[in-house]
Formats: C-alpha cells, structure tokens, sequence
C-alpha cells in the first residue's frame, strides 16, 4: 500500500510523529493505552485499533497468500524446496519473487482502503466528542441555559421530563458537533473552563483530518474550495485535484485523534466526575 507520501502538512507536531514512526520498531505499540479512561475513551480505543490494523492485516495476509502461491507453484513445476535451517520461510515476509497475485490485487484496492479507513478514524472521533459532551450535558444541564425557547407544542410532545432533556441535550450536542472543530474547542474552553484544550500540538492535524474526510465524503475524494481556503498555504493540493490518503496519513490521523481525546478525557472527565473504568489489556 502507499506510505511515502501524505496529505497533510509538514507542521513541527506532525513531523515529529513522521520521524517516531519511522524510528519505532515492530513490537513498540503505536499507541499506548492509559491506565484508566472513560467509557467512551475505551470505545474509541478499541475501534481505533481495528481501523489501524485494517490494512496490516490486509497485507500480511495477502503476503503468506503469496509465498504460499509462489510454493504451491514450485511444487507444481517439480522444483525441489531444499530446506535451508540457517533461513527458514517466513510465511509473513515478502516474497523472494516479489509481490505476486493476492499482493497485487491488494494494491490495486489501496486508495480505496486507505480512504475508507481514514473517514473511519475521523468519524470515530468525531462520535468520541458527541458521546462525551452528551455526557457532561447530561451531568450539568445548566449549561443548557439560552434564549433559544421551545414551543408548548413540541414540550408536551413528550411523555417524561426526562425524554424532553434527552432531545434538548441532543439538540444541543448536533449544535455544537457541526460548529467545526476549532470552534468547539473555543466552545469547551470558555463554557467548560478548559482553557488548555486550546494548546493542543495536533489540534491542527485533526482539524485538517476532519476537512480531508469531508473532502472523501462529500467531494469523491477531491480538494474542495474550503480545504484551500483553510490550509491553502500549508499543502500543495489544488482546488479539485484528487486527495491521495497514505499509509503515514492513517497513522497521523490516528495517533493526532487520540492526543486530543486523551487529554480531553482526563481534564473534562475529572472535572465533571465522569466514571474511570481501569485498562484490562497491556497494549493497544
């Protein structure tokens, strides 16, 4: 699959992820899982994990196809394996023959993969922040508080108080969720009281993840108008020129959704008393 371009731009925080990448070896997790989190924290883990291993998996299935493809052939043609003990076949290395059908094919689907995946991991985020602030609204419904005002209609259209506050927090949290993400930041920040959300290193990285997804999503895949307006300095996309969503874009994506949700989930989930339950695996 593609990994030696990206579709982000080269700020110090993603450079600095570029080069841990490079520098970290098989065993090393990508991400490493607190000792304890919310809820929603594991939840997020748990399909971020999935959605990092999606194209590994991929290939290094695909690859033992191959060598077992390249073997079965051998065999076929009355080619004698001799055994060679100093360097035993490993089923999940690249083939000696280089890539052969399953790994083709593999490739041929990549920029589809990669692209789905990429919407993924953003979405999983962006559900991580409803899920969260559904939380807090829930805990502290003063922050409820507007001028906005309902209609006796649409109040006694419920049976409880109980489903009218789950509309209205649901409302609210639709509200807050399609202001953007530096906005709901500011947002969090002022009605929160957690001002340090807005010194995060990647909240730029995702703030662009999410505009490339939107691009994926509601433009097949091609820069839009306000991905230009947005970043236009710092990428070399053009207006309508097609996205190309690498394997380093996936783990960028990754690695910036969870820098964001890792201390968002520590400082809002202390500070409203949300429930920690404790980590039961070692690794992500």
């Amino acid at each position: 699959m593609k990994n030696n371009s990206s579709s982000f731009p080269s700020d110090d925080w993603s450079t600095y992820q570029r080069k841990r990448l490079i520098l970290s070896n098989d065993t090393e997790p990508i991400i490493v899982r607190p000792g304890e989190a919310t809820i929603c924290t594991w939840t997020f883990l748990k399909v971020l994990h999935l959605c990092l291993a999606t194209p590994i998996v991929m290939i290094r299935h695909a690859t033992f196809a191959d060598n077992a493809h390249f073997t079965a052939k051998q065999l076929l043609d009355g080619i004698s394996l001799a055994a060679d003990s100093s360097a035993p076949l490993d089923p999940f290395s690249p083939p000696k023959e280089g890539a052969g059908p399953f790994l083709k094919e593999v490739r041929s689907v990549s920029a589809e993969v990669n692209e789905m995946v990429f919407v993924k991991i953003v979405d999983n985020f962006t559900t991580y922040l409803s899920e969260l602030l559904r939380d807090v609204l829930r805990i502290k419904p003063e922050l409820l508080k507007s001028s906005e005002t309902i209609s006796y209609e649409f109040a006694l259209s419920f049976h409880t108080i109980e489903e009218l506050r789950e509309t209205i927090v649901d409302r609210k949290v639709n509200d807050l969720t399609y202001l953007g993400f530096p906005k709901l930041l500011s947002w969090m920040s002022s009605k929160l009281g957690l001002a340090e959300l807005q010194n995060c290193p990647s909240a730029s990285t995702v703030s662009h993840a999410i505009e490339l997804r939107n691009c994926i999503v509601h433009n097949r895949g091609k820069a839009s108008p306000k991905l230009i307006q947005s970043f236009g300095s710092q990428i070399t996309q053009a207006i309508g020129s097609q996205i190309e969503i690498s394997i380093d874009d996936l783990y960028l994506a990754g690695v910036s959704t969870w820098a964001i949700v890792e201390k968002m989930d520590v400082l809002v989930g202390e500070k409203f008393g949300l429930k920690f339950e404790q980590n039961t695996e070692t690794s992500n």
